[in-house]
């Protein structure tokens, strides 16, 4: 009988251990970060300078302002983005988006990877390519960070469209 008693309390000790280890396997550990990717769609033009009334098309230093929308994770928003030219041909510059919940900020790189000249009709048209890193967060948003790639293409180079496409780490709920 004794046996008996001590098998079944082996196999019922056995059952918890690995019940308990399925829960928390599912249960978020406080301090980890929850890994996820959005991607986000951006119509960003370009802010007249201080002081000037107009916008000069291909300007190697100014500021963006526009739409953001990043599917559910974010939802819709702006973005402000200050950039400038490389003596390389990059351009590179810090953003940050605002949202209902709280913003993101972060920094981007981008290559040109085609580019039309300009002509007495039309304004020089370009693509972009580069990479775009996420250095944290306000509010809901507090904490994340992440990297991706960023694409964008201008026809005028005044109004300018972007895809981004982020692995993001997010703090646990």
């Amino acid at each position: 009988m004794r046996r008996i008693s001590l098998v079944g309390a082996a196999i019922i000790a056995a059952l918890l251990t690995i019940g308990v280890a399925a829960v928390a396997a599912k249960t978020p550990v406080k301090g980890k970060k929850v890994t996820t990717k959005v991607t986000c769609t951006l119509a960003l033009t370009a802010e007249v300078p201080a002081g000037d009334t107009v916008v000069t098309p291909g300007d190697p230093q100014g500021t963006q302002f526009g739409f953001v929308h990043c599917g559910k994770l974010f939802g819709s928003g702006v973005q402000t983005d200050p950039f400038a030219q490389t003596s390389g041909g990059d351009v590179v510059g810090s953003y940050r988006q605002y949202f209902g919940a709280g913003s993101v900020h972060g920094q981007y790189d981008l290559a040109v990877t085609q580019q039309s000249a300009p002509t007495t009709t039309t304004f020089t048209a370009a693509s972009y390519a580069g990479t775009v890193s996420v250095t944290g967060g306000s509010g809901a948003y507090a904490g994340v960070t992440g990297k991706g790639t960023l694409a964008c293409s201008t026809a005028d180079s005044i109004h300018t469209s972007c895809t981004e496409h982020l692995k993001l780490k997010l703090p646990a709920a």
